[in-house]
């Protein structure tokens, strides 16, 4: 993982952009606070043979910066093509800002959440 990572800060000639690799782990408040300071969160998985859902997009939806992620299963519940890599340029999906990812914020709001609580323990 550290070579791989190393590679990708070699490959990377432009001077403006910077990248930030970790391997560390760190609490909820932590990971939160790491997402929100970034221009743009990517999530380049390889395909693999896992089908559930990768709830590592939560985090990054919530601090509400562009994301990019790799078009692999565990990430159906969030494809868009205008946040996959493989078919966006990053540049584009930094410059479409959190637009893409608006019906994600509604989708699975505090509000909604509750809506939906209230329906299941609430009699009308």
């Amino acid at each position: 993982m550290r070579y791989v990572a190393n590679v990708c800060r070699e490959y990377n000639k432009n001077s403006n952009t910077e990248l930030n690799i970790t391997h560390d782990f760190k609490t909820d408040t932590e990971i939160l606070h790491f997402l929100a300071k970034n221009d743009i969160n990517l999530f380049l998985y390889v395909r693999n043979s896992q089908h559930g859902i990768a709830s590592v997009l939560d985090y990054a939806l919530s601090v509400k910066r562009p994301i990019g992620i790799s078009a692999i299963p565990m990430f159906r519940h969030i494809f868009k093509e205008e946040i996959l890599v493989d078919k966006t340029s990053l540049l584009d999906i930094l410059n479409n800002g959190t637009k893409p990812l608006e019906e994600f914020y509604e989708k699975w709001s505090i509000d909604k959440f509750i809506s939906a609580m209230d329906s299941l323990f609430l009699e009308e």
